[in-house]
This record gives structure tokens, sequence and C-alpha cells, in this order.
């Protein structure tokens, strides 16, 4: 997601990603004992992809009884919306999200990190008026 923003870089190896983490440590020793230590388990990891923790749970959202309930797109500036679209294919690239025809919707909206890239969000309010909520 990060692109070529100089703020959230693309790193072509996992020895350039370590250094970028470990840099910031100003003892020396230290800095190479953990650099080191993450070497070593740096298999466990995947710095270059969006990744979360997939289960095998299904839920369901019980609605009130009415049509969908309207929500109108945000505006924004096609380099916004460039990176929202680059921002939703990892997503769906990734199996996090896929292609739906639900007549459901909310409006998405970027909005920037303290880092220079963005951050992808859904407006649901008007979606929650129309949602059951059952306290287990």
């Amino acid at each position: 997601m990060g692109g070529n923003n100089p703020k959230n870089p693309v790193f072509t190896s996992i020895q350039e990603h370590l250094d970028d983490m470990v840099n910031k440590i100003e003892n020396i020793e230290h800095r190479q004992r953990f650099k080191d230590f993450l070497q070593d388990y740096s298999h466990l990891f995947d710095t270059f992809k969006i990744t979360v923790a997939k289960t095998e749970v299904s839920h369901v959202i019980n609605t009130k009884p009415h049509s969908p309930p309207f929500s109108k797109c945000y505006t924004m500036s096609k380099q916004k919306e460039d990176a929202l679209y680059d921002i939703l294919m990892e997503l769906m690239n990734v199996g996090l999200i896929s292609k739906a025809k639900s007549p459901y919707a909310a409006p998405a909206l970027l909005t920037p990190k303290s880092d220079g890239s963005w951050r992808f969000v859904k407006n649901e309010r008007i979606m929650k008026k129309s949602y059951i909520f059952i306290l287990c």
C-alpha cells in the first residue's frame, strides 16, 4: 500500500527492511544482536504484503426489515481515487475483500496517516441504523 512514498518505502529485500527497522537503536551491539535475532526468524514474518489472521468463523449481520439505506459516494481527487483503487486491489488480491452484489454499501474515503500514506475508512453510520444489535 505504500507505493513509492518516501515516508513508506518499498523494500526490495528482507535485509533492507531489517536495516530500516533497527537503525534507530543507538547501541551498535544491541542493534546487531536484535537484527541477527530478527534475521534468524525472518521466515515467520511477511513484511511485503498485507497479512491478517484468517479464521473459519462465519458471521451474519441481522437488519431491520426495510429498503437498503442510500449512501452517496464521497467526491475525491484523482490522486485519492487512484490510491483507493490500489488499496482495494491489494486487499482483494490477498483475499481480505471480494466483489459483492449486495444492495448495501457504505461510502469509502481515505484519510492521511502521519507517515504520508493513506488509511482506508468506510462510513458505516447510515448502515448501523438498520442493524439489529444482539447482546450476548
